[in-house]
């Protein structure tokens, strides 16, 4: 998103890999945002297995889940052992994710985009996570429609997913919506993907010994050896690639595989014990892996099926190939184009191939399941359109820090990452150009010191080639490392309620106050602060007559501004339109002087104005329009003025004047005004003036006024223009 911006510290997998090195993490029971949630007992049972965390007594349900957090969940629950070279571009040995993503890919469970990424920090979506857990657990893909023709929607699954998202609604381990809807482009929160794991496995065995006589109804996961099962009535089992020793299974109902993805394991079944139901479809299979290579976990049908490339001019040059269903074709086996304007990805439909939007598949990365058509995407020469800031992997990040790192995101169009530079700035203003920084070239920079308490640029340009023009995007305010952490630092309420967050302020620190977006400090009235729990509420009151939409608030804890985080919230259900406002009257016509005329003229109406009292009064100081006084006042310098007339003539027009005061002054400057002549001039036009007092008043007070944030421009966020 280009208006408001956030950053994530606290990511779940990132507190997964701590639990794993022994650092202590909040366990379930502490987490202050799943209690009443309508996931909070799947997640309690799944951190008390060790296999999530939260972190900083948050777990954020609600928020989208990327692949990297999925990839680390599902290493979790499984323990692969075989790890696969890595020849994405974008991980990185040093991420924390590194070594789950590289075990799921060897796996076959998790793929890459088909060009050598693997968007680690993208979101995942539903059909992407039914996908992955269909492939890690080995169901069985038969139909590719089976389970999802019901589903409104069911036309919008990618080719790639059809027979995944079948296989995981037909065993109920996902469902669509009340509307009818699998909804398979939709992002999966962190509380879905946790549902749907419970969904799945229903028995997990980590510890040693015998199990029996219940009915599980979904999955078995055994993560040791020395287990016996014994009537137990489960859909299939999976032994880990980690287990050393045993697995003993009699008297048991398994309807589906038997998955064993040890080569240490000795996993045994009395044929005669274990009972299918649906022996003649779907017999029960023990299908010996090796630590969880991508050969293992299949259980499909031997049939051949068939993968057609269409490429050249007008797609005219078409390479057939077999492949044995749920294998992956060889690298060489795959035709290479010689177009020049191909972009390197094969597209599952003609449109998509023109346009190089869409869905593709690479069937070197991906097992074939069904026969494809696959097309060449041709690149025709375009403009850049869109890139995003993203922080973490965050790309509706609020504030941003020193330490953060910050990535080009979204880029548009996704084919042109190939093709284009990046550079980065640090600038002074949100809107200034900047100074480039020194071997930042690529799409991705951490901010350091150097970059406290500025606005960071991404210049992202096209090879001038297949993609030309430049874009960029400008970050917030980079934040000193040790500001005040917000969280969250983005929330949604429904009008007529109040607004939280919590503040986690360094030793010394405490909130000076709270600016909204003109700069204007909020009463004591519209917001609160606890000290001791760090709890900062803006008030319900504060929103009353505001309409749907975002509001941004500075937390003032320093007059310098890099420690003054932002706080974003988000009105729902408010009103359409916005508030009439009554402070300010209805602006009303002014009359300018015209040409002077000889002798006394007529008085002018005053608009909002009495009549000031008799007698001479304090003229008040005003700017660009003065009010004269009754009676003789020195004469005042004038600009630009048409040439005096014997007579008296009207005084030029005063527009919000300031309230009179009485006693003589003298006469301010007035710029583009009639030069008055020397007798009694009549009264000015005053409109919307304050209504004189007879007698000595106060200076006017000035009402309605919006201050600028005292303390720099850390309210400032930016967007791309």
């Amino acid at each position: 998103m280009k208006t408001l911006k956030r950053t994530l510290a606290m990511v779940l997998a990132l507190a997964m890999v701590l639990t794993a090195m022994g650092v202590t993490v909040v366990s379930a029971a502490s987490y202050s945002d799943t209690q009443g949630h309508w996931a909070e007992s799947y997640i309690n049972t799944w951190s008390d297995n060790g296999v999530i965390q939260g972190d900083g007594g948050y777990f954020r349900p609600d928020d989208a889940i990327t692949r990297a957090e999925v990839a680390q969940v599902t290493q979790n629950v499984i323990s692969y052992v075989n790890k696969a070279a890595n020849t994405f571009t974008d991980v990185s040995a040093s991420d924390w994710y590194a070594d789950a993503i590289l075990k799921l890919a060897a796996a076959g469970a998790l793929t890459g985009n088909g060009d050598g990424t693997m968007s680690p920090n993208n979101y995942m979506t539903r059909e992407e996570a039914m996908t992955m857990l269909a492939r890690a657990y080995g169901l069985t893909v038969e139909n590719s429609q089976a389970g999802i023709t019901q589903y409104a929607d069911y036309q919008n699954i990618s080719d790639y997913a059809t027979g995944y998202v079948g296989a995981m609604t037909a065993e109920s381990y996902v469902g669509g919506y009340e509307d009818g809807t699998i909804r398979p482009k939709d992002y999966i929160s962190r509380a879905e993907f946790v549902k749907i794991l419970d969904n799945m496995i229903k028995l997990y065995i980590t510890e040693p010994g015998s199990y029996g006589s219940q009915y599980v109804g979904g999955l078995v996961m055994i993560k040791t050896g020395g287990v016996t099962l014994s009537g137990i009535i489960a859909k299939g089992m999976v032994v880990s690639p980690q287990v050393n020793g045993d697995v003993t299974i009699m008297g048991s109902q398994v309807s589906g595989n038997i998955i064993n993805l040890s080569s240490t394991a000795n996993v045994t079944s009395n044929s005669g014990n274990v009972v299918s139901p649906n022996a003649s479809s779907n017999p029960n299979v023990i299908i010996n892996g090796n630590n969880g290579g991508s050969n293992s976990g299949g259980g499909t049908s031997a049939n051949t099926v068939t993968v057609k490339f269409y490429y050249g001019d007008n797609y005219g040059t078409v390479k057939t190939k077999s492949v044995t269903k749920g294998k992956k074709l060889s690298q060489s086996a795959i035709p290479t184009p010689k177009e020049s304007n191909w972009d390197g990805l094969w597209y599952t439909s003609k449109a998509a191939a023109e346009k190089c939007s869409g869905t593709t598949f690479d069937p070197s990365v991906s097992a074939v399941n069904k026969n494809y058509n696959l097309y060449a995407g041709h690149i025709s020469s375009s403009d850049l359109t869109d890139v995003e800031i993203a922080v973490g992997n965050k790309t509706d990040y609020v504030n941003v820090y020193v330490g953060d790192t910050l990535t080009a995101a979204n880029l548009a169009p996704a084919a042109a990452k190939n093709y284009v530079s990046y550079q980065w700035y640090r600038a002074s203003e949100s809107h200034g150009t900047g100074e480039k920084i020194s071997g930042a070239t690529k799409s991705s920079y951490t901010a350091t010191e150097a970059d406290k308490g500025k606005y960071l640029k991404v210049v992202v340009t096209g090879d001038g080639n297949k993609y030309n023009g430049t874009i960029y995007d400008v970050s917030s305010l980079v934040l000193a490392k040790d500001a005040p952490s917000v969280y969250p630092e983005r929330v949604t309420v429904s009008y007529g309620n109040d607004a939280s967050t919590t503040l986690t302020l360094s030793e010394g620190m405490n909130v000076i106050g709270v600016a909204d977006e003109s700069g204007k400090m909020l009463n004591a009235e519209q917001y609160t602060y606890n000290q001791e729990t760090g709890k900062l509420t803006i008030s319900k009151d504060y929103f009353a007559g505001l309409t749907d939409g975002l509001s941004a608030f500075t937390i003032i804890v320093s007059e310098d501004a890099v420690y003054n985080p932002m706080f974003m919230v988000s009105i729902t259900g408010g009103p359409t339109a916005g508030p009439v406002p009554t402070e300010e009257p209805e602006p009303t016509a002014t009359v300018n002087p015209s040409e002077p005329t000889e002798g006394p003229t007529e008085e002018p109406v005053a608009t909002a104005s009495p009549e000031p009292t008799e007698g001479p009064t304090e003229e008040p100081v005003v700017t660009a329009s003065p009010e004269p006084t009754v009676g003789p006042t020195e004469e005042p310098v004038v600009t630009e003025s048409p040439e005096p007339t014997e007579g008296p003539t009207e005084e030029p027009v005063v527009t919000e004047s300031p309230e009179p005061t009485e006693g003589p002054t003298e006469e301010p400057v007035v710029t583009a005004s009639p030069e008055p002549t020397e007798g009694p001039t009549e009264e000015p036009v005053v409109t919307s003036s304050p209504e004189p007092t007879e007698g000595p008043t106060d200076e006017p007070v000035a009402t309605a006024t919006a201050s600028p944030i005292p303390f720099g421009r850390s309210y400032l966020w930016s967007c791309n223009q």
